[in-house]
Order: structure tokens, then sequence, then C-alpha cells
């Protein structure tokens, strides 16, 4: 069956039945014709209560269908929502079907333009902007309104981006440059001071990266601060042998937790099959927490943990290893963003 035509404005009823198309992977699918300008940004939007919608978005080629974007769940819910800017004027074509391409059932297919992204303002280490959200900032997919940063990272690089607004309350996005803008990373109210944002982010790859400042819902309007700061090379892991004590601090620049934004440092330590161990954390500048694992950084596994096992805000492991080797003890706190002196001990047990 030749695609139907689509066109802006459409608001379609669909159904997806047993005489839908089937792609060479044996999904079922109804096909649309777009006729595309060169930049044009559009909005395609698929909702249904019978399945869980999935939007392909391709071109004919010599070899068949060649996908260029796909969506699955980007509206609410199950609902697809699949925003693509067009490089290339041409027909292409757009596939409605049901995620997995087994499920049948009635929709709707909308289409709409949204303005292209301008060109984002430079951000610049260490100099803080001011900026504001105003019924005049670009409009998002999602119909928010925001501002876009660009700034320049290598690979590895601890990157802080803080964000603050006596307005409304601060939400950050960072994505890739290249392409329509995915967030890899996002923070809403990380600061640990009201409502105000802190997003920390290690490069993955040399290149330009977006920060997005707005408002969280997008409804916010008003002033607000934004900062880029360079927080240096990660910390290098320490070491503690059993029966030793080590007094440490946490501190700003240190590595930070992801999703809670508690500041840690991570100690190896080598033990034999067998041993069972005590390990301990106390401090009186927080409220401290204990983690045992293996690997480093982002390749920490939790083998246990404790928040208060030894006293009100003090704690305890007990442990033992069945396996000789390097571990790591990871000292850490309970609430985000709480710096201070601490003293950690491994005794072995018998």
């Amino acid at each position: 069956m030749p695609p139907a035509p689509l066109a802006l404005g459409d608001e379609i009823a669909g159904l997806l039945d047993e005489t839908a198309t089937m792609d060479d992977y044996g999904s079922g699918y109804v096909g649309y014709a777009f006729t595309a300008q060169a930049g044009q940004r559009v909005v395609f939007a698929m909702q249904s209560e019978d399945f869980d919608t999935y939007l392909e978005l391709g071109r004919a080629s010599a070899g068949g269908f060649e996908s260029i974007a796909a969506d699955d769940d980007g509206g609410e819910g199950l609902n697809s929502r699949l925003v693509h800017t067009f490089e290339e004027a041409g027909v292409y074509e757009l596939r409605a079907r049901s995620f997995g391409g087994a499920s049948t059932g009635a929709y709707t297919l909308g289409v709409s333009e949204i303005e292209p992204d301008p060109e984002p303002m430079p951000l610049v280490f260490g100099r803080a902007v001011q900026g504001e959200i105003s019924d005049d900032s670009v409009r998002s997919a999602s119909d928010g309104r925001f501002d876009a940063y660009r700034f320049q990272g290598q690979e590895g690089q601890r990157v802080q981006i803080v964000m603050r607004s006596g307005d409304f309350d601060s939400y950050l996005e960072i994505g890739a440059a290249e392409g329509e803008f995915i967030a890899l990373a996002y923070d809403d109210d990380g600061l640990g001071e009201g409502l105000n944002s802190r997003l920390n982010f290690t490069i993955p790859e040399t290149g330009d990266y977006i920060v997005r400042a707005q408002p969280l819902g997008g409804a916010g309007r008003g002033l607000y601060a934004l900062e880029l700061i360079d927080r240096g090379p990660a910390p290098v892991a320490g070491s503690i042998m059993i029966g030793a004590t080590v007094r440490g601090s946490l501190t700003e620049n240190d590595s930070m937790a992801a999703g809670d934004s508690s500041y840690y440092d991570d100690y190896r330590f080598q033990v034999e099959e067998g041993d069972r161990l005590r390990l301990t954390m106390v401090s009186n500048a927080f409220d401290a927490f204990l983690a045992l694992g293996e690997g480093l950084a982002e390749d920490f596994v939790l083998l246990a943990s404790d928040d208060d096992g030894l006293s009100d805000t003090n704690s305890l492991i007990e442990h033992e290893f069945d396996e000789a080797g390097w571990y790591t003890l990871r000292a850490n706190s309970y609430a985000p963003n709480s710096t201070g002196a601490y003293v950690i001990t491994i005794e072995r047990q018998e």
C-alpha cells in the first residue's frame, strides 16, 4: 500500500489493523508521505489508548527504507513525539506503528512546525552570564521556553553548570551540539539552595556542547544567572591498609555521586580470601555514609553500604570477603552538597 499524503496541520484519525503494511522485520505499519523543506523543523505526534505507539522517519533508497529518526515514548505516557529538522528538501516517509510491531488499534497522528533553534550564545568557563526567560525565548519541542548556550569541552573534562533564579524554579540540560538536541544529563535542585540548579557532567568526547537554561515545567518567566565551571581532573583514589586510620575531608572539588549531588572520596585496599573486616566512618561535620565495592568512579559496583550503623550519624560495615583482591571503600555523605572532615578505619576481625 503506497504511503498516504501527510501535510503540516493535519490531524489524522487512523487504524492499525491486519491490513497494515509489513516491514522487513515483520512489524505492521501505516505509511505517510511528507514533503519537507530544507531547514524545516517538524513535530510528529502519535497517540493511542490501544497500544504503545512508535514513529519512524526515513526515505526510500536503493536498499529499501533508510531510517533517519525514530521515537517511542517522547510524548506523554506511551505516546510518541518525534522532532526532526530536515537538512534536505524532499519527500520523506513516516511510519506509524506499535512498539514491538504486533499490537493493533486506533490512533491519532498530528503534524506541526516549530521554529528552528537559533544559534546558541557562547558560554565561557569562569564567567557568569545574566539572562531572562520571556515569552520571546526559544520554544522547545515540549512547548517550554529556554535559552541555549554553547561551549567546547575536552574528553574526560569535569564541568559544572550553576543556574540561579529568584523568579522561577531553574532547570538545566546538557547535550551534544550536533544533530537534534538530546539531553545527556539534567538537574533541577542540585545546588541545595532553594530551587537553584547545579549540573555536574564529565565530557564523554571532545566537541561542542549545548546547555539549556530553562524553568522547570516551562511556565516560569524571569531573570537568572548562569555560570560554567571547570572542575579539573577527577581526584585520584587514595589507598588504605588494613589496621590503618585515615583522616580526610570532603570538598567541592571531590567527585560527585550520580543522582544525589553528594561528594565522595575513594580508597583502595587489598584483602585475602576469608578476611573479615570492620569498616567505620566518623564525622562531626556531616551525616556519614560509607560504601564498600569494587571498581572506581562510574565503574564502582556496590557490595555493601551503611548510614548510621555506628551511631546516629556515623557508619559501620562488617564484611567477610569471599575472594582475594583489591576493593574500594567510598567515604560519602548521606545528604547532598555536604563537606567537612571525616575519619575512616579498617580493622581485621577474628
